[in-house]
C-alpha cells in the first residue's frame, strides 16, 4: 500500500513482488487489506489529515499508510476493534516504529471515538472519489449517481478471458468444477468467465499455459466493435498490461497488425503477458498525448 499511496506505484506490480513472500495462508488476507486500503484511499485521506493533527514528516508516511490500513480494517472487516488495533500497533513495531505505538494506538482510538462524525463531515470524501469526478457524475446522472458511486465501490469479481485458440468456456468451465472451483459465464459476453471466489494469480487454473486472462467482461467486448480487422493495423494506446491487444491477438484477424503504446514504466506488462499468450506485437513505448515523440 506504501508503494502505492507514496510512491505512485502500480499496486498489482507491487503485489506480485512482496505477496510471494508471505505464507500462503496470510497473503488472502494480505490482498484483502491492500486492497481494500487503496480502493477507499479518498474516504479517508481527509480523515488521516484530521487524525494526525499536522502533516508527518516523509519519512514518517509510512505511518499514515498503516493507519490507513487500520482503517480500512475497522470500518470493513468483521473483527473486533481491539484486535484490529492491537494488531496495527504490533505491526508498528515491526517496522521498528517503537516510538510511535502510542501515536498509531492514540489515532485509532480517536477514529473509533469520531467515527459518525468524519462520515457527515467528510461526505464526498466517504464515497471514496475525487469531487470533480462527483460532480461530473451528478451533472450528467442527477437521479443515478449514487448508484454509480455504490456500484464504482463495490468490489469487483475476478473475470478471466478465455482463449479461444487453447480452450472453450464450457470446457473450462468443467475443469473448474473438477478442481472443486465454480464460475460462470457472463451474461454479456461469451468468452468472459467469472470466478465465483476469486484467487491467486499463481492459482488460476491455466492462466500461466495462456488458456486464460484477467479482464473485466465489459472491455472484453472491444473485437465486437471494432468492425472487420482483416490486414488492418490497430493502435492499443494506453494499452497496459495488454487485455485489448491480446485479445484481439487471439480472436486472430487474418494479417492483422497490432501497435501497443503505454509509457515505459508500463511496458514490460504488455511483453510479458504477450510471451504468456504466444503473441506477437509492435510495442512502443510513449506517451499517447504526445504522438511527435513515437510516431
Amino acid at each position: 500500500v506504501d508503494d502505492v499511496v507514496q510512491r505512485g506505484r502500480s499496486l498489482d506490480r507491487a503485489a506480485a513482488e512482496r505477496l510471494p513472500s508471505l505464507p500462503p495462508s496470510a497473503q488472502g488476507e494480505a490482498r484483502e487489506i491492500s486492497w481494500g486500503a487503496v480502493r477507499w484511499y479518498y474516504r479517508y485521506q481527509p480523515v488521516l489529515a484530521e487524525l494526525f493533527h499536522r502533516p508527518l514528516r516523509q519519512k514518517d508516511k509510512i505511518l499514515e499508510t498503516l493507519v490507513l490500513c487500520g482503517l480500512y480494517q475497522l470500518d470493513h472487516l468483521d473483527e473486533p476493534d481491539y484486535a484490529i488495533t492491537f494488531s496495527t500497533v504490533e505491526t508498528c513495531r515491526l517496522l521498528r516504529r517503537e516510538k510511535a505505538c502510542g501515536l498509531v494506538n492514540a489515532v485509532l482510538r480517536k477514529y473509533l471515538r469520531q467515527k459518525n462524525e468524519n462520515s457527515q463531515r467528510h461526505a464526498s470524501a466517504w464515497h471514496s472519489m475525487p469531487e470533480w469526478l462527483i460532480r461530473a457524475l451528478q451533472t450528467t446522472w442527477p437521479t443515478d449517481w449514487h448508484t454509480i458511486v455504490h456500484a464504482c465501490n463495490e468490489k469487483p469479481p475476478l473475470t478471466l478471458r478465455i482463449n479461444g485458440r487453447q480452450c472453450q468456456p464450457d470446457s473450462y468451465l468443467r475443469r473448474l468444477t473438477e478442481l472443486g472451483l465454480a464460475g460462470f459465464e457472463s451474461p454479456i459476453c461469451r468468452s468472459a468467465i467469472t470466478l465465483a471466489r476469486p484467487l491467486p494469480v499463481h492459482q488460476i487454473p491455466g492462466f500461466s499455459t495462456g488458456d486464460v486472462s484477467i479482464q473485466d467482461a465489459a472491455a472484453q467486448l472491444t473485437p465486437l466493435f471494432t468492425g472487420d480487422l482483416r490486414g488492418r493495423t490497430v493502435l492499443d494506446a494506453c494499452a497496459a498490461p495488454g487485455g485489448k491487444t491480446c485479445h484481439l491477438l487471439e480472436v486472430g484477424a487474418p494479417q492483422l497488425s497490432v501497435t501497443s503504446l503505454d509509457l515505459p514504466n508500463r511496458t514490460e506488462q504488455i511483453k510479458e503477458n504477450l510471451n504468456r499468450l504466444g503473441l506477437e506485437a509492435k510495442v512502443i513505448s510513449g506517451d499517447a498525448t504526445r504522438p511527435d515523440e513515437w510516431w
